[in-house]
């Protein structure tokens, strides 16, 4: 967690005021000045007080967490923590400015300088390793990165057409020449959208965002890609990001999009009337609706998503994120990839199997429906500006959204958010949530 650096200078404070108040104070001090004193360690025992309240509560939160469920997959709950705990110490540390402050040129400069989080070194692009283009760019990005338009001209019809062994060589077939430089110094400048662990959003321009994580998966890229191709020509009402392109840089890929305006639904959830909550749940169910009545991303009836026939895949995020070995052409087969490296008792793995229906309709699925994800336009204009992070979606059992957006309700922050599901769009699948559970006991 990223914590300011006057932190440390604010703790020590109190000792300090505490070796200033062992010795006489000069007898020509004005009164005022002890009085400043002494608002001055006031101030600072209130800071001590309000940085160990936060640090003892944020622990609490977890041990929660966890006494409830011993085996919890931890990862949203630790990206949640996070984001909640930087912002409440941020603020202990070094309160915001009273709204009607005028704050000098000085004072502006420092705002701006904090609005930024600090990235680990290891977001940045690595002075080693092969550059190559995962989803073909933009114009208005290559030169962004200062890549050459010859080298960003490669298209996805022209991947397509290439063999099977041909794609797996895909890396070294399509080097580039990129600014390293350029690129680190767009993210050094950049606002930070979230960080953690491996992975970044970083808003790199006014209407550019990049995505960096480890990988070269580009799921994502082509969820999005098929959106817009599917809906640029019609009047459906589904707002997702354009993807703008994607580049590989050693072990570490940057997926770069269109930025939606707005802010993530999960920070104003818990301040909104039950009127506008009432609202998203009718917007997401007119969504939802529309990208379920769109067709699959595999015109060869794959499951999953991919940019090309030999690449698509199926993915299933517990835990840990896992992948299948290669396309999934029913749900017979995707039901056999849930239970991939299950751990349980063959018996039992066996059981669960055979409870498995194999009959359900195969649409367009999101994937991750969390507020986390969800963009409005702000705390008073409820309106969903767009719906982000397609890393999960494809085609997947009509069942799967549900399932997926039930159980992390369940974990949510917003512990009303399950009752405001867009079950008109997605359906209610119990039964299949139910089987879920005893699928994710056996591989977890």
């Amino acid at each position: 967690m990223t914590v300011k650096s006057n932190c440390h200078d604010t703790l020590e404070q109190p000792q300090a005021y505490k070796r200033r108040r062992t010795r006489s104070p000069p007898t020509d001090q004005p009164e005022a000045g002890i009085m400043a004193d002494n608002a001055t360690a006031d101030e600072d025992a209130q800071t001590q007080r309000k940085l160990k309240e936060l640090n003892e509560s944020t622990i609490s939160d977890l041990e929660k967490i966890v006494n409830d469920d011993p085996t919890v997959d931890l990862w949203l709950s630790l990206r949640e923590a996070s984001r909640k705990y930087k912002t409440e110490r941020a603020n202990i540390v070094e309160p915001p400015a009273p709204i009607d402050a005028v704050p000098d040129e000085t004072a502006s400069s420092e705002v701006e300088k904090n609005r930024h989080i600090a990235l680990p070194k290891h977001i940045y692009p690595p002075e080693e390793g092969d550059v190559s283009i995962l989803w073909p760019l933009a114009t208005s990005l290559a030169e962004l990165l200062q890549i050459s338009s010859a080298s960003a001209d490669t298209t996805k019809e022209e991947r397509r057409a290439k063999s099977k062994e041909e794609t797996s060589q895909r890396g070294e077939d399509k080097q580039i020449t990129i600014s390293r430089a350029a690129l680190s110094d767009l993210l050094k400048r950049g606002e930070v959208l979230s960080q953690v662990l491996q992975r970044a959003v970083v808003r790199i321009a006014p209407d550019i965002v990049v995505k960096v994580c480890r990988g070269t998966d580009v799921t994502e890229a082509a969820n999005l890609a098929h959106i817009h191709a599917c809906t640029s020509q019609t009047d459906k009402i589904i707002s997702v990001p354009e993807t703008l392109g994607m580049i590989q840089i050693g072990k570490r890929s940057y997926l770069f999009t269109t930025f939606v305006p707005g802010v993530p639904l999960d920070r104003v959830w818990a301040n909104l009337t039950l009127a506008k909550k009432e609202h998203i749940q009718q917007q997401l169910n007119s969504f939802f609706l529309e990208l379920r009545s769109l067709p699959l991303p595999s015109k060869d009836g794959f499951l999953g998503s991919g940019d090309d026939p030999s690449s698509f895949h199926c993915q299933d995020r517990r835990r840990w994120l896992r992948t299948s070995a290669g396309p999934i052409v029913n749900e017979a087969q995707f039901n056999d990839f849930l239970l991939t490296e299950a751990h349980a008792h063959p018996t039992l793995v066996e059981l669960i199997r055979s409870c498995l229906p194999e009959n359900h309709l195969i649409v367009m699925t999101h994937g991750d429906l969390h507020p986390r994800n969800l963009i409005v336009n702000n705390e008073e204009d409820v309106r969903i500006s767009g719906i982000i992070d397609w890393e999960s979606g494809g085609g997947y059992p009509e069942y799967w959204e549900y399932v997926k957006a039930f159980h992390m309700a369940l974990l949510s922050k917003d512990k009303d958010w399950h009752l405001f599901l867009p079950e008109t769009g997605i359906g209610t699948f119990k039964e299949e949530y139910v089987r879920d559970r005893s699928i994710d006991r056996a591989v977890n």
